[in-house]
C-alpha cells in the first residue's frame, strides 16, 4: 500500500511540475519525504523545483540530501550535473560533475560511464575547447547513444555519430556559439 502511494503522489508532483505548478509539486514531494525521510528522488525534485522558484539555497539543500540518500550516488550526481546545465548554472554543473568523478573511481554504477557525455556539454556551454574536445571524443566513443541524445539536431544528419568528434574539432567555435546561454529542455538524458 505505501509503495502504490508513493507512486501515485510521485506522479502528482511530476504532473505539479510538468505544468509549472512548482509550489504544489514540492508540496507533494515533502509529504514524501514526510513518510520516507530518505526519498532522494523527492528531494531531488524539490531541488528541481526550488530551483525554478529561483530558490537557490533551499535548492542546494535539496540537492545534497538528495545525493546522501541515493542508491546510486554518480546518477543522482549526473542527473544534479545536468539539472544545473539545463539551467544555465555551468559552472555549479561542473563542480558537480567533479566530484561525482572522484566517487566514480570507485563506484560500480553503470551511469559512470555518463559522466564524460555530461562534462563534454558543461565544457562546450563554458567555451573551454580542449576539456569539451577531450570529453566529447571519449563520449562518442563509449557511450554514442547518449551522445546522439544529447546534441542530435547539432550536427549534420548525415555523419555518423562515430565520426562527430571529427566535426566538433573542425567547427568548435560554430559550436561553442550556438550552445552558450542556450536553454535546454532534454527528456531523461541519464
Amino acid at each position: 500500500a505505501l509503495d502504490r502511494y508513493n507512486r501515485i503522489m510521485t506522479d502528482i508532483g511530476d504532473l505539479y511540475h510538468q505544468n509549472e505548478r512548482y509550489k504544489e509539486s514540492n508540496a507533494v514531494n515533502r509529504m514524501l519525504t514526510e513518510v520516507d525521510e530518505r526519498d532522494s528522488e523527492a528531494y531531488f525534485m524539490m531541488g528541481v523545483n526550488n530551483l525554478a522558484l529561483e530558490r537557490y539555497e533551499d535548492a542546494s539543500r535539496n540537492f545534497a540530501l538528495a545525493l546522501q540518500w541515493a542508491e546510486d550516488q554518480v546518477m543522482m550526481g549526473v542527473d544534479i550535473a545536468l539539472t544545473f546545465v539545463l539551467n544555465n548554472f555551468d559552472k555549479f554543473a561542473l563542480e558537480v560533475l567533479n566530484a561525482v568523478s572522484q566517487i566514480a573511481a570507485n563506484s560500480k554504477s553503470p551511469f559512470v560511464k555518463n559522466i564524460p557525455a555530461a562534462k563534454s556539454l558543461t565544457y562546450l556551454k563554458l567555451g573551454h575547447k580542449d576539456q569539451f574536445l577531450r570529453y566529447f571524443k571519449q563520449a562518442c566513443m563509449e557511450t554514442p547513444e547518449l551522445v546522439k541524445k544529447v546534441y542530435d539536431g547539432y550536427f549534420p544528419e548525415s555523419t555518423p555519430v562515430s565520426q562527430w568528434s571529427d566535426y566538433a574539432s573542425k567547427n568548435i567555435d560554430k559550436l561553442i556559439r550556438r550552445f552558450q546561454g542556450e536553454n535546454f529542455h532534454f527528456q531523461d538524458l541519464t
